[in-house]
């Protein structure tokens, strides 16, 4: 029985020992704006800006698992004082569709963005993105991104009811660096 459980041992942390080796974190940036964004109260759209910054752990060669944070900047249309920002921090996953981590990939996020200041909205977001790795020298990768990203504002900063609980759709366009 000792010996059985020495051996287990032995084969687990060799397996850890491994897996730890091929685990790689990366970090990125990326800017872009939020394209056709429909609501639930408005007839007409809004305007976004995104600025995010990302980081996550390869758990293997093709899917990794990490954390973000940003600002989003929402303005609707011809109304100069309606804007929303949000601070979203979110949980991700990524799956790269070669090993090279070069080409084709796909992620998910899944988050809240919080009220940390008086000029920022709370609400639960979430998206799906659809990408492309440019190899650009060593580990750097130039990033191309669109996908779908909703946005839900509860309690905005205006005390009008109809300003309240909107849900934002839209299709983030964005490009970025990861290292």
């Amino acid at each position: 029985m000792k010996r059985s459980i020495l051996l287990l041992l032995i084969l687990l942390g060799s397996y850890f020992q491994n897996f730890s080796q091929t685990r790689k974190t990366n970090f990125g940036f990326e800017i872009g704006t939020l394209q056709g964004v429909s609501n639930n109260k408005f007839t007409n759209q809004f305007n976004a800006v995104r600025v995010k910054l990302s980081g996550y752990r390869m758990t293997n060669t093709k899917y990794g698992f990490g954390i973000s944070i940003g600002t989003d900047a929402y303005q609707r249309s011809n109304y100069s004082f309606d804007f929303y920002n949000t601070l979203p921090f979110n949980l991700n996953g990524i799956y790269f569709f070669k090993p090279s981590q070069k080409g084709f990939f796909t992620n998910v996020h899944i988050g809240y963005a919080v009220k940390l200041f008086d000029n920022f909205e709370k609400g639960f977001n979430s998206g799906i993105n659809l990408g492309y790795g440019f190899g650009i020298g060593g580990k750097t990768r130039l990033n191309i991104k669109t996908g779908y990203n909703y946005q839900s504002i509860h309690n905005g900063k205006f005390s009008n009811s109809a300003y309240n609980d909107l849900k934002l759709h839209s299709i983030p366009l964005t490009v970025g660096l990861s290292f």
